[in-house]
């Protein structure tokens, strides 16, 4: 019970994705909404992306996919690093920019 209790608030619940054809497979399934991670395992994006994943209020409508693939991002249009948002009745990748309070782009490094 205890290790349940820990695991809600520590561990991610992103899941990674082992390439780029799973990556697109994964963004378009049934699930409402898909927020995916593309870029290295380390940084504040990467930590924000962890982060939010860990708020379980939003696993009925989130899922949370993370890929190190530059290439794959290329692909995708999607910035490296970089996250996108998936809504799965959509044909098209939205790319998300982040910003801080004064409008500077946040990167992962």
């Amino acid at each position: 019970m205890i290790v349940n209790w820990m695991n809600k608030f520590t561990v991610s619940n992103s899941k990674e994705i082992g390439d780029c054809e799973k990556m697109k497979k994964e963004a378009r399934t049934d699930h409402s909404l898909t927020a995916a991670y593309f870029g290295p395992y380390r940084g504040d994006l990467y930590s924000a992306h962890v982060q939010t994943s860990i708020n379980w209020s939003l696993m009925e409508d989130w899922k949370f996919v993370h890929l190190d693939d530059p290439m794959c991002a290329d692909e995708l249009g999607v910035a490296y690093p970089g996250l996108s948002l998936y809504r799965f009745f959509d044909r098209d990748i939205r790319q998300l920019d982040i910003t801080d309070g004064s409008g500077k782009t946040i990167t992962a490094d």
